[in-house]
């Protein structure tokens, strides 16, 4: 029996590690050396996606490829309580604007870079969201105009956090 871990978002922000797990791990390491998921989806062409709580492990043939988290209003200790989970500031609202989580990513010394996407074409007003990478890391964080009313992009919101390896396959613009 696994001892039941404690996961930091700060510390999978600042890492792009969910605790002892990172991107590359086989299914078979993580099985061994992680709690068992709440939920197995068979995807189909050898892609499955464990499910702990709301937070998602991606497998493509067998490897990590993907931790996701895009339902962040239920974001909590998965159902089987496999981990006691840190939400770091994810827990003061279910709204966290743009400009607040960059503000405390500074405060943390956490180095990052920023991108926009546009679907229809570069000339928008503004993005349709913006995607936060930080340094040295797999850590990605995305922002939109959740109530499609922002009128610059500082009041864009959180609305999903993850670890990938796949580059972005949209046109992104540097903000």
């Amino acid at each position: 029996m696994i001892n039941k871990i404690h996961i930091s978002l700060l510390e999978f922000i600042r890492t792009g590690k969910f605790a002892n797990i990172e991107l590359g791990q086989t299914m078979e390491y993580i099985q061994n050396n992680f709690p068992p998921p709440d939920n197995i989806s068979d995807m189909g062409y050898d892609t499955f996606i464990w499910q702990y709580g709301v937070f998602e492990f991606h497998f493509i043939a067998g490897v990590l490829t993907l931790l996701w988290c895009d339902n962040l209003d239920y974001l909590s200790n998965p159902d089987k309580k496999q981990y006691i989970l840190d939400k770091w500031i994810l827990s003061e609202s279910n709204k966290l604007s743009f400009s607040y989580f960059c503000s405390r990513l500074d405060q943390e010394n956490i180095k990052y870079h920023l991108n926009d996407t546009f679907f229809e074409s570069e000339n928008q007003k503004l993005p349709d969201n913006i995607i936060l990478s930080v340094d040295n890391t797999d850590t990605v964080i995305y922002f939109e105009d959740t109530d499609e009313n922002a009128v610059s992009l500082f009041e864009y919101n959180l609305i999903a956090i993850g670890a990938s390896q796949f580059e972005l396959k949209y046109k992104v613009y540097p903000l």
